[in-house]
């Protein structure tokens, strides 16, 4: 192999390799971009909503994602946006501590969401008698009268109407979580989840 053809070729591969690190490096500027525009967003809408409910906002550290912290009839609403990784969707989660009967447990899903369901061990699927709900949802729970009893009419309702793609709750060890695999990005979407998370949990409360 003559002289030249070696320099041709070392040059090609000193091409390729600037040419991979090139793109590796646009993908991290990418991803480092879009988390800034991401923590902006959030950042936003938290602060607006804790405000708005007279809460506590945590803006996060540097690139930190934020919290806001919402009162609510003597239960403290924590709510945050998880991001997406490499083994979870991302999520915008509502949770409380909801103490009482710490036996209780339930998850309510959308039907699209059967992976997760199908990791839920131990406990029976339940029908709530409402059609459409029914429909949408599937309820697994310990306590079959229980849920019946808490997921009234009105609160079956409410959960339908509200315009996020896959959500899903739960409740086990005293603790309840709201979440919609999803972004949001209007401080109407926030208002929703607190807002329906305001109408479960003094209800929860009850039941648990």
């Amino acid at each position: 192999m003559d002289t030249e053809l070696l320099i041709q070729i070392k040059k090609l591969i000193i091409v390729v390799v600037v040419c991979q690190l090139a793109f590796m490096l646009g993908v991290l500027v990418y991803k480092l971009l879009r988390r800034l525009r991401e923590v902006k967003l959030q950042r936003g809408l938290l602060e607006r909503l804790a405000a708005q409910f007279s809460g506590h906002y945590e803006p996060g550290k540097k690139l930190g994602y934020p919290r806001a912290t919402v009162p609510l009839a003597g239960y403290d609403l924590n709510v945050y946006y998880r991001p997406r990784t490499r083994y979870k969707n991302a999520s915008t989660i509502v949770e409380a501590g909801v103490p009482g009967n710490k036996d209780l447990e339930f998850y309510i899903y959308t039907k699209s969401m059967l992976s997760d369901v199908a990791k839920v061990l131990g406990m029976q699927d339940v029908e709530i008698g409402q059609h459409v709900f029914d429909q949408k949802f599937i309820v697994k729970t310990n306590k079959e009268l229980v849920i019946k009893d808490f997921l009234n009419q009105d609160l079956c309702r409410h959960i339908l109407g509200l315009p996020m793609r896959n959500i899903s709750m739960r409740y086990e060890k005293g603790r309840f979580v709201l979440a919609v695999q999803q972004m949001l990005t209007d401080d109407r979407d926030y208002q929703q989840l607190v807002e329906t998370a305001k109408l479960l949990i003094p209800v929860l409360g009850e039941k648990a």
